[in-house]
């Protein structure tokens, strides 16, 4: 189960999750085992785009925001979602282990049906 510190006591805490920097290195990992990149986003002059775009062969591309655990989205990253999903892109919000393993479980079914329609 996650971990994190908890503040009055700085022991650890199996309720709370994991911090941001926390999940966000074990996300990378995770997606790297599967044979994917899950690439750090900054662009200037576009405020709130997601965290990651994840790339999986074949074509398979990604938007992931990844947010402490009962951290809410704020509005732009929402407008941002909803952009990247018109667009036609899949997004998730990783805000703890459960989440990621949910990410790669899809991650997996999608990329092995990918390869057996030949992309």
């Amino acid at each position: 189960m996650d971990t994190m510190d908890t503040m009055d006591t700085g022991q650890k805490s199996e309720v709370f999750g994991m911090l941001e920097k926390e999940l966000e290195k074990k996300f990378k990992t995770e997606v790297e085992k599967l044979g994917g990149r899950a690439l750090k986003l900054t662009s200037p002059g576009y405020a709130g785009i997601m965290d990651r775009m994840v790339l999986f062969s074949p074509g398979i591309i990604v938007f992931v925001e990844i947010k402490r655990p009962g951290e809410v989205l704020r509005p732009l990253q929402e407008h941002r979602i909803a952009e990247m999903k018109s667009l036609g892109f899949k997004t998730w919000v990783i805000d703890s282990a459960i989440s990621i393993r949910d990410f790669i479980t899809w991650a997996k079914t999608k990329k092995e049906f990918a390869e057996r329609i030949g992309g």
